[in-house]
């Protein structure tokens, strides 16, 4: 069995597996004559061929019956179908943690798990991502999906960190956003060449391909070029930070009000996040979620029994880790390496190699350096002689352990 985390959200769907296996889809189903073609080369058709596209089978996840017939799809789920097996088919014997959105309901929770085990995939438990996302410090997690935005507010209560509500802003999506921008940049294009590249099928399929481009280039640049082939030749519009600005501001006007007593610190940015972070807004400096530590994150739950499939349930609350609280900091849970985090509170072997750092649960007689964390204390089991290293003072979450030329972070996964 391969562990995996299955991440639900409509504007890029995640498998992250514990073998090193990572895949995301955009939620867009097309039918052509061979069967159904889910992610980036649907969305590359749907402007094309709207008749044959679906980009809301995951937004309206039921088995109501398709307003138009298509040969390989009777409702949404079917296309939801398709996009899993397609996912999840390059992992032997998956078992999924499936982390799901709270706006997901339990009728469409239920038709979920149904589809996954239908995959074939093994279920070894469902959580709320938010919960999953979310660190010490944070009280809202914002997530945008295709067609909406989902703020879901957390607590702590003692030793227990829980969803207390969420909202969802209809007005403000991905599609949304794209959508002005087109219309943005046909506007300019317009004015600038007589040309408008919402006219034709083929040009406005052009401009929708180019837009996600252009804005991820404009989360770290102030600027993104967008050249479109038309009849007249190569047209270009240049996107400017103020640009996006004035787009998204009329559109995140009721995102910016709910998110007005929660200062950046406090804020988690989900998939889509980063677009409404970008521009000059009160979320610039909030965090972004890093999936491959919440897969980590969701991998220790699952291999300490925290989430367990029996009973199947969403999980909507986890208890605290008992890490002692000092006036220094968080104690860490994890040390993390190329991406993995390892637990501390058991014995561990490293490695000092020429390409970095291995790591080994238990105590190895071959290891260069054996380490194990008791509360904020870390300790030196062995140390293989002329093995450099330094030790933290403290073994606190955002130290470092230095091992010869290479320096391993400590985490503290609060929820583990």
């Amino acid at each position: 069995m391969t562990l995996a985390l299955l991440h639900i959200n409509d504007h890029c769907l995640r498998v992250i597996a514990e073998n090193g296996e990572n895949r995301a889809e955009t939620g867009f189903c097309y039918s052509d004559s061979h069967g159904l073609v889910s992610g980036s080369a649907a969305y590359e058709t749907a402007w094309t061929k709207p008749h044959l596209s679906n980009n809301r089978f995951w937004h309206e996840l039921n088995q109501k019956p398709l307003p138009r017939k298509l040969k390989y799809a009777r409702h949404h789920a079917d296309m939801a179908y398709a996009q899993l097996c397609r996912m999840l088919s390059s992992i032997s014997s998956p078992q999924v943690l499936l982390s799901v959105p709270a706006s997901l309901d339990n009728e469409q929770l239920s038709i979920l798990l149904g589809l996954i085990k239908a995959v074939p995939a093994e279920i070894c438990g469902v959580i709320d991502g938010a919960l999953l996302a979310a660190g010490p410090e944070h009280q809202l997690v914002l997530e945008m999906q295709l067609h909406q935005t989902v703020l879901t507010q957390l607590e702590t209560t003692g030793e227990s960190k829980k969803i207390s509500t969420h909202k969802e802003i209809p007005k403000l999506g991905v599609s949304a956003i794209y959508r002005e921008v087109a219309m943005h940049v046909s506007e300019k294009l317009i004015t600038t060449n007589r040309h408008d590249p919402l006219y034709l099928p083929e040009s406005q399929q052009q401009l929708y391909n180019a837009i996600p481009k252009a804005l991820s280039q404009m989360e770290t640049n102030s600027e993104a070029i967008i050249s479109l082939d038309t009849p007249a030749g190569v047209l270009a519009v240049k996107l400017s930070n103020d640009d996006l600005t004035k787009i998204l501001d009329p559109l995140s006007k009721e995102l910016y009000q709910s998110i007005n007593e929660y200062s950046p610190d406090e804020v988690l940015l989900g998939s889509g996040g980063g677009i409404v972070g970008a521009f000059g807004t009160p979320l610039a400096n909030s965090n972004r979620t890093d999936f491959d530590l919440m897969a980590q994150k969701g991998f220790s739950l699952v291999q300490s029994e925290t989430i367990s499939p029996i009973p199947l349930k969403r999980i909507v609350s986890l208890r605290s880790a008992k890490s002692e609280i000092t006036a220094v900091g968080r104690a860490a849970t994890h040390l993390v390496n190329e991406g993995r985090a390892w637990r501390l509170d058991k014995p561990l072997s490293l490695w000092l190699m020429n390409t970095g750092v291995e790591i080994a649960r238990g105590e190895m007689s071959d290891s260069d350096l054996i380490i194990h964390a008791d509360g904020v204390n870390l300790k030196t089991l062995y140390k293989k002689e002329h093995t450099s290293i330094g030790l933290p003072k403290d073994a606190i979450c955002g130290a470092w352990l230095e091992v010869g030329k290479y320096k391993l972070q400590l985490i503290d996964i609060h929820d583990a």
